[in-house]
């Protein structure tokens, strides 16, 4: 796994290890790094990013997953659609 932009992604890990498998959303999921990690730990990801071209290599590597270009600020998800949910390395203006 490739390094993450907070400190390797180890207290992530050990943070996302804790939860059962559910449905997760990656936000700002860029090329997948968080939803595969999330996947190989039996999750049904959905990502966003705005980037489709992020978005194109994340498909790559996540077939199953849900994937959709789209602007954080505007996200609209039904309430307890999600069982959890990542952010990392994105910046909100």
């Amino acid at each position: 796994m490739g390094r993450s932009c907070v400190a390797g992604g180890g207290l992530l890990r050990s943070i996302l290890d804790r939860y059962p498998p559910g449905k997760a959303l990656d936000a700002a999921c860029g090329t997948g790094r968080w939803g595969v990690y999330l996947s190989e730990r039996g999750h049904v990801v959905r990502g966003v990013d705005e980037s489709a071209h992020m978005l194109e290599v994340a498909r790559a590597k996540l077939p199953r997953a849900v994937l959709s270009v789209g602007d954080l600020r505007s996200l609209q998800l039904p309430a307890a659609s999600m069982d959890l949910g990542t952010w990392s390395c994105a910046v909100w203006p």
